[in-house]
């Protein structure tokens, strides 16, 4: 889960997901992640039924040498292809 990854000390963990909302489709939660410059990230795991729509959409953010980014980061990912 996502607040495992965040400090105790600047996130209330039990109020994230209230705060933050949902969205029921990539297309839809784009929007969010844009606010930011999520393609920069070094990705841990990309569920390989969704990875070439993410890698497409980081190539469209950050251009090919982020998405040749992602691909090396995902090489050794047995759930990338």
């Amino acid at each position: 889960m996502i607040g495992d990854l965040l400090p105790d000390e600047k996130f209330d963990k039990g109020d994230l997901f209230k705060q933050s909302g949902s969205k029921h489709t990539f297309e839809g939660a784009l929007p969010l992640l844009d606010q930011y410059q999520w393609f920069r990230l070094f990705p841990m795991k990309v569920h390989a039924d969704f990875a070439h729509v993410v890698l497409a959409e980081v190539e469209k953010r950050g251009g090919k040498e982020a998405a040749a980014n992602w691909q090396r980061n995902l090489h050794a990912d047995p759930c990338f292809d």
